[in-house]
């Protein structure tokens, strides 16, 4: 079972990261507007949080 976050909180991607063998995280519009920061700002920090755990992904 490959286990996926549905967020945009960077801070809780790092912390859960940490304890549960996370295969990525997801997110939508929804989403992103209630975090108050924009895509752009997001989506590149998802990006390194997932990367601290040595998960490659593409850009």
């Amino acid at each position: 079972m490959e286990l996926y976050l549905d967020t945009s909180d960077v801070v809780a991607v790092k912390a859960l990261s940490r304890i549960f063998p996370l295969a990525g995280v997801t997110t939508n519009p929804s989403i992103i507007a209630a975090g108050k920061k924009p895509l752009d700002v997001v989506l590149p920090e998802l990006h390194e949080a997932m990367a601290v755990r040595g998960v490659c992904l593409p850009r």
